[in-house]
This record gives C-alpha cells, structure tokens and sequence, in this order.
C-alpha cells in the first residue's frame, strides 16, 4: 500500500510537472509576443523622432531663409495671415510692404488692407489665381506670394 502512494504520488508529480511545463510554454509564447509588440513600438517611435527632427529642420530652414528673403508673418484677427515683406526697397531694406489674407465666407482668399496701396487689378489677378489653384496649394500659394512681391517691387 506504501508502494501505491508513492507511486501515485509520483504520477501527481509528473501530471504537476507536464502542466507546470505548459504554462511555462505559455508564458514563453506570450513574452515572445511582448517582446516583438515593444519591438514594433520602438520602431514606430524612432520613425515619428527622425520625422519630427527632419519637420523641425525643414521649418527651421524655411524660416531662415523667409527671414533672409524679408518675409515674415503676422496671425491676425478673425484667422487672417498678415504678410510683411522687407528688402524690397534699395534705399530702405527695412521698409515694410504689408497685406493681410483672409478667407471670405464662400473659402475663397481675399486681400485686406495692402500697404502702400497696390492697383485693384493686380490685387485681384493674383488673388484670382491663388483661388484658381488646386485647393489653395503650396505651389499655387507660393506664387501668390511671389506675384505680391513682385507687385510692390514695382511700386519702388
């Protein structure tokens, strides 16, 4: 009888063991899972860093040379842009040629306040080209910006 107990304590044992085994399996599997996610995660975090830096760098760029070209921007009421430009006067660098952008009602652009003054007609050329573009685009956009600044190089 000694001998029975022992052995069926021996089975209990090994039955102890082979589920003790699987759960360790288990737990091995679901590290192996962890372990691959938090892998991903550093990735994918890597990625969004290297891409905020080189967002970062580029608007530092651009603004530097916005800066050296003589453009600056100004929020304004009401969700306008004002626009200042410099170095457009030989005579006075710092001489500032002003427009304020707005979007109307309809989301079409129009120019408020433009100082000095520049013709109705070329205001609304470029204005009319800016709205023409695909959605407001950065290529329509810029060469707004270029035609204003060439606008007030004329008046000079």
């Amino acid at each position: 009888q000694r001998q029975a107990e022992i052995e069926r304590s021996i089975a209990d044992l090994h039955l102890r063991q082979r589920e003790k085994q699987r759960e360790l399996e288990e737990m091995k599997r679901d590290e192996a899972v962890q372990r691959a996610r938090a892998e991903e995660a550093r990735k994918s975090k890597q990625k969004a860093e290297a891409l905020k830096d080189q967002n970062v760098e580029d608007l530092t760029v651009g603004m530097v040379l916005y800066k050296r070209l003589g453009l600056t921007f100004e929020k304004g009421d009401n969700g306008s842009l004002r626009f200042v430009f410099t170095q457009i006067d030989r005579n006075d660098h710092e001489r500032p040629f002003t427009f304020k952008l707005c979007v109307n009602d309809e989301a079409m652009y129009e120019i408020k306040e433009c100082s000095p003054p520049l013709s109705a007609g070329s205001i609304l050329r470029l204005v009319d080209v800016l709205n023409e573009s695909h959605e407001g685009s950065m290529d329509g956009f810029s060469t707004f910006v270029m035609g204003m600044r060439n606008a007030f190089k004329e008046t000079v």
